[in-house]
């Protein structure tokens, strides 16, 4: 039998995930503009596509549709995000990303490491006043998340996929150096035979491809940059033209022959 301090102990963490997921669930964002737009989507645009007979098309018209929409979600949410230049994060699973910007950016509330794709939320680091995580929902809405910590332990007490109720997060600090820079830590780059399903795959080039610029994170102790990674840098490189800087964890820990070796 439990005592009545440990019942307390165990739910405690119980609860705090309840409220995080109404807080969530509850979080909206009201504004005119983008309640004008899903009217549309919901009424005009249904109306004209019935008069498409190809299904395909409606469907790649209905997909774009909604990616506008998430953007316009992100816009009216958040605007200043907008002011920066977005500089993505990549690499593969324990390359060292989070690790790499915890440091670069001097940060507080650390970003959590070594997270599997499947658990990972991209997260947008941003020069602010105050240090504040936040939590976007599916909505739109924006939730802070003051004493949370996204761990790879708490992720998984979830028992489903958080990213399906709270897509990103938003991580405000002083710290960060660059005024007009905005850091996203992406969600692992994994090949399908490790786990990585397609959707991984598609949310986190989705991240990398509509950033300005791309720091890739490889970890020197794995030796070259293998075929998979090299395969879809190059489809970024063709399909959307994105220029991408090679970061070198651990680099500190080779001498410069062996960093030679590991670059070419």
């Amino acid at each position: 039998m439990f005592s009545k301090a440990e019942n307390h102990q165990n739910e405690k963490p119980l609860k705090e995930r309840y409220d995080l997921i109404a807080h969530i669930l509850n979080a909206r964002i009201e504004n005119e503009g983008l309640e004008e737009y899903q009217c549309i989507l919901d009424n005009e645009f249904l109306e004209f596509a019935s008069g498409v007979d190809s299904l395909k098309e409606k469907e790649i018209a209905l997909l774009e549709l909604q990616e506008i929409k998430k953007e316009l979600q992100l816009v009216a949410s958040y605007p200043s995000l907008f002011q920066k230049n977005m500089v993505a994060v990549g690499g593969g699973f324990s390359a060292g990303k989070s690790s790499f910007l915890n440091h670069l950016l001097g940060l507080n509330l650390k970003l959590p490491e070594n997270l599997t794709p499947t658990t990972a939320i991209p997260t947008y680091c941003l020069k602010g006043e105050r240090e504040v995580l936040m939590g976007v929902s599916q909505n739109g809405g924006v939730v802070e998340l003051p004493d949370f910590s996204f761990d790879h332990k708490t992720l998984n007490a979830f028992d489903f996929d958080l990213k399906s109720i709270m897509p990103f997060m938003l991580l405000n600090t002083p710290s960060v150096p660059f005024e007009f820079l905005c850091f996203i830590d992406t969600p692992s780059y994994n090949p399908s035979n490790q786990g990585y399903t397609d959707g991984d795959r598609q949310a986190s080039k989705e991240y990398l491809a509509n950033a300005k610029y791309i720091l890739w994170v490889m970890d020197c102790d794995r030796g070259p940059i293998q075929g998979n990674d090299l395969n879809y840098l190059q489809e970024l490189y063709e399909e959307h033209g994105k220029q991408v800087f090679i970061v070198l964890n651990k680099a500190d820990l080779k001498i410069t022959i062996q960093l030679e070796e590991i670059a070419v």
